[in-house]
């Protein structure tokens, strides 16, 4: 078993790699981190506009999410889902996916991967998704 520092770089340095090549192509700034050891979290969070497309990582669990997340003033608003006025900011994109008809998600795993290649694929995959079924992100808006 590995700790969670090993995790933590492993899943940053691989995750890393298509959030990287996702925000050149659409022009997203740098990916920066954030790890929150008190929930076992790690985010990785590009912006653009009016959102930050984000990848969570929670390393005591193993499941990885990416949300679409709209921003206030540059900055993700507090909160995890909800703001301080009530309002909805962030939308899992699996969610957004389903809402469009999408069922063919392609996250399938794969038996023999190692942990560096699952990160790796599902992070680009679902970055695929959203070049494929969520435009207006590539945009910098959230779906609405």
């Amino acid at each position: 078993m590995r700790d969670d520092q090993a995790l933590i770089d492993v899943f940053i340095a691989q995750a890393g790699a298509p959030l990287t090549e996702f925000a050149e192509r659409h022009e997203f700034g740098e990916p920066t981190s954030i790890v929150d050891r008190r929930i076992s979290q790690v985010r990785i969070m590009l912006k653009k506009r009016e959102i930050a497309v984000e990848v969570s990582y929670d390393y005591r669990e193993g499941d990885i999410e990416l949300f679409v997340a709209r921003l206030e003033n540059g900055e993700v608003p507090e909160g995890w889902m909800v703001d301080a006025r009530g309002r909805r900011f962030r939308f899992r994109v699996l969610e957004l996916l389903l809402a469009r008809g999408v069922r063919s998600l392609g996250l399938e795993p794969k038996g023999s991967e190692s942990l560096e290649e699952r990160y790796r694929r599902i992070v680009a995959r679902f970055l695929s998704l959203i070049e494929e079924h969520i435009p207006e992100v590539l945009d910098g808006f959230l779906p609405g």
